[in-house]
């Protein structure tokens, strides 16, 4: 290499280098003063705390440090006041963000928080709780929503309002006192049994309402009958001009069996296209002395009829 360069320095008149000598250009020079003039603040490393190893749950050094990179320290540019400001002001800027939604739009922001809680209390739509849960992620993160989202939490509150609607103009139904000995002296035997299309059970011991006898009408929920109460608590859906059928079903439920049947006879002779279910569990009949009656052969039995 050293004959390379002096017959290079007899052509070019000048001193070549080896290419493998580090070289330090003009701006690098600059650099290291700049370096030199700026405060270093080096802080013993808290992940291993100042030995540069990595220690395992077993206690043994599985290599060096990942965070100081072995040194056993770390050396900053800034003092730990400055960079701890810092840190004060990154997190009030992430509160300032934060807030920032329910100042732009406090409807949607209270709803969304109010709309959590009851779900939450509930314990229903697990699904759309999550939904919620990320579109309040999201405001809080961002300090805004997208306009996609805006809408849907637009619709829910919509929703909402049209759902108080309905309960604000369907007038509150007082409880009906009824004579329920007979049904539970039914029910003692047997968890369900449908008595002129209503279809009474009893709710499950580990359930909100235990003890509870819970009324459906043609399979649609409409009541129930709280626990040791003689009364019957009438649902929003509840139609009034059934409630003589549900205290004559209540009150005698062999009789109601045959009183319906009657009436679902005297409508089959004026439509014969008209279908009879069994009055005790709602299979459609097909025999002409089942259909006379308004009761299965198997239900009959049951019922002593």
């Amino acid at each position: 290499m050293t004959d390379l360069n002096d017959r290079l320095n007899d052509i070019f008149g000048e001193h070549i280098v080896e290419t493998n000598a580090p070289k330090i250009l003009p701006h690098d020079a600059a650099s290291v003063r700049i370096r030199e003039t700026v405060p270093q603040f080096a802080e013993t490393c808290p992940k291993c705390r100042g030995t540069g190893r990595f220690i395992g749950y077993s206690g043994r050094a599985l290599g060096s440090c990942f965070t100081c990179k072995g040194a056993g320290k770390r050396t900053f540019a800034t003092s730990p006041e400055t960079r701890a400001r810092a840190a004060e002001r990154r997190v009030e800027q992430k509160a300032a963000i934060a807030e920032q939604f329910a100042v732009d739009h406090p409807v949607e922001a209270k709803w969304l928080n109010d709309t959590i809680e009851r779900i939450r209390h509930t314990g229903k739509s697990q699904g759309y709780l999550a939904f919620l849960l990320d579109l309040r992620a999201a405001s809080v993160k961002y300090g805004r929503l997208t306009d996609n989202q805006l809408a849907s939490v637009a619709k829910g509150i919509a929703r909402d309002a049209e759902f108080a609607a309905r309960r604000a103009q369907k007038p509150v139904e007082q409880d009906a006192a009824l004579d329920v000995t007979a049904i539970r002296t039914v029910l003692q035997s047997r968890k369900k049994v449908m008595v002129a299309l209503f279809t009474f059970s009893l709710a499950p011991n580990h359930g909100n309402n235990p003890g509870a006898i819970y009324v459906k009408d043609n399979g649609a929920y409409v009541g129930k009958i709280p626990a040791g109460a003689t009364t019957f608590r009438p649902a929003r859906d509840f139609d009034q001009s059934r409630l003589p059928a549900l205290v004559e079903a209540m009150a005698n439920p062999a009789e109601a069996v045959k009183a319906d049947a009657a009436r679902r006879a005297k409508a089959l002779a004026e439509d014969p296209t008209l279908t009879v279910p069994c009055g005790c569990c709602g299979i459609e009949l097909t025999n002409p002395v089942s259909i006379a009656r308004g009761i299965g052969p198997i239900c009959a039995g049951k019922w002593g009829f």
